[in-house]
């Protein structure tokens, strides 16, 4: 739960040109912010995004300050609270749009019975049959499922989804898709190497995901993995190694093809500081590491 006192306290002069003076509100989706400018003095209003890891645990995001203002031991400890948290997709802004836009491509090919057909698409389409059996996939699913049906003309249509990859449809239309795809993603048997349930228990997807909304310089790279082999052991030596590196591989595969975007590569960067090299495939079928 984002902390609103802690947002109400924010007043600091940022790298980026301007001052953050206030916290004007919070919506579903965004966070409001009263900043003056440092070149006119005008006042003005910033929208930021809600669903980024500073604003759930009350560090300053990167994208406000311009350079690091959070204290990287501060903030391991508070990422160690988060492996194994089943809702940890929504802390992170990466990660949350690849869900979104997931959902999306769910939504975008509801009239063909397109489970059936994942296990033989190119890869990593074909992961997408383990990604809707994770926990995060099928919680999103089941709260369009359960939206309150039409009464009127007035709430005929709805939007659902977030902004990124907003889904507009008729009420009704939306909560039997979402149960349709409720029952296949339950009866679709996934053979791949994900182990969807254990997708946010990956200790090294946690920190990776940070350091893509922002935090872990490069500077800050050799505490962040210090930490990690503390609590962790090193990545090489741990047993289920392959486990891991499968769920970093589509998760960040997946990112490529779905988002496309620039916090990848901090993802990346973190994992190799920490040992964990995964091949990464665009929509070229080229491959890197």
């Amino acid at each position: 739960m984002i902390d609103i006192e802690w947002l109400s306290s924010l007043k600091f002069k940022s790298d980026l040109g301007f001052d953050i003076v206030g916290f004007e509100g919070m919506g579903a989706e965004s966070i409001t912010f009263r900043i003056v400018d440092g070149n006119s003095g005008e006042v003005q209003v910033l929208q930021a995004r809600k669903n980024h890891l500073g604003f759930h645990i009350n560090e300053i995001p990167l994208f406000l300050s311009g350079s690091p203002r959070y204290d990287v031991s501060r903030v391991n400890s508070k990422l160690l609270q988060l492996v194994g948290d089943p809702c940890a997709d929504l802390f992170f802004n990466d990660i949350d749009r690849l869900f979104q836009s997931l959902i999306y491509y769910f939504h975008q090919n509801r009239d063909r019975d397109f489970m059936r057909y994942l296990p033989i698409l190119p890869y990593p389409l074909n992961e997408v049959g383990g990604i809707v059996k994770t926990q995060q996939a099928r919680r999103r699913i089941e709260e369009f499922a359960t939206i309150k049906k039409s009464e009127s003309l007035e709430d005929f249509f709805v939007t659902i989804n977030g902004p990124n990859f907003p889904i507009n449809s008729e009420r009704d239309e939306i909560i039997a898709w979402a149960q349709k795809t409720l029952g296949q993603a339950a009866n679709f048997v996934y053979s791949g190497e994900l182990e969807p349930d254990t997708l946010f228990q990956n200790h090294l997807l946690i920190w990776a995901s940070a350091a893509a909304d922002g935090f872990f310089t490069d500077d800050d790279m050799p505490e962040a993995v210090e930490f990690l082999e503390d609590k962790f052991g090193k990545f090489v030596d741990n047993p289920r190694a392959i486990v891991l590196l499968e769920q970093l591989s589509t998760i960040a595969t997946l990112m490529t093809w779905f988002i496309g975007d620039p916090g990848l590569e901090r993802f990346r960067a973190l994992c190799r500081a920490a040992g964990g090299l995964f091949p990464v495939f665009d929509r070229d079928g080229n491959t890197s590491y």
